[in-house]
């Protein structure tokens, strides 16, 4: 299949992000559709058969998100999992994007092993073994989420065409956002 990056590149990064972060990690196309899966440990949509229709959508949100506001893009995703993205971008548009997570921000909680069960497949006959991967999930501080955010972020700019040119554009673009945001 063509794509209107360099595969290699972005498979390249997102395996060694994984790898080093432990984190999963997927590359998506321009329409959100999952084109690359680096899974971790927990494989949490994997292994529960998490199935949501808002999931796509909220991967294909995050990456239009970060390129608006340039940079990367942290946001709760499905069941309130945490996941973190930037875009590749070709010619002023978005042509893909990198997602990491899920991870967790805050402690886990009946609530999240309730609505996880109730939409897992045969969740009530297996809580134990959810409450497991949930358990796996790694818990990761904000401050610690945006220095992966950002790594991942610098990242982006070897797949990308239009390299370090974008990241200087992207820094500038979200240092005039935290401005109007802190006033």
């Amino acid at each position: 299949m063509q794509y209107p990056f360099d595969y290699k590149k972005a498979e390249f990064v997102l395996k060694s992000y994984a790898l080093s972060t432990g984190i999963a990690c997927s590359l998506i196309d321009e329409e959100g559709n999952t084109i690359l899966d680096i899974d971790d440990d927990y494989s949490i949509y994997k292994n529960l058969k998490l199935h949501d229709p808002g999931l796509k959508e909220s991967f294909l949100y995050g990456a239009n998100q970060a390129f608006v506001y340039g940079g990367s893009y942290i946001f709760f995703g499905p069941f309130g999992f945490v996941h973190f993205t930037t875009p590749i971008i070709r010619n002023q548009i978005i042509a893909g994007a990198f997602v990491v997570g899920p991870i967790l921000m805050t402690q886990r909680d009946e609530f999240l092993y309730d609505l996880v069960i109730s939409h897992a497949q045969n969740g009530k006959e297996n809580r134990s073994k959810i409450i497991n991967f949930l358990d796996k999930i790694p818990l990761i501080s904000t401050t610690k989420v945006k220095a992966l955010s950002d790594l991942l972020l610098s990242s982006v700019y070897f797949v990308s065409e239009e390299g370090y040119d974008r990241f200087e554009q992207d820094q500038i673009q979200m240092a005039q956002g935290s401005k109007s945001i802190s006033t």
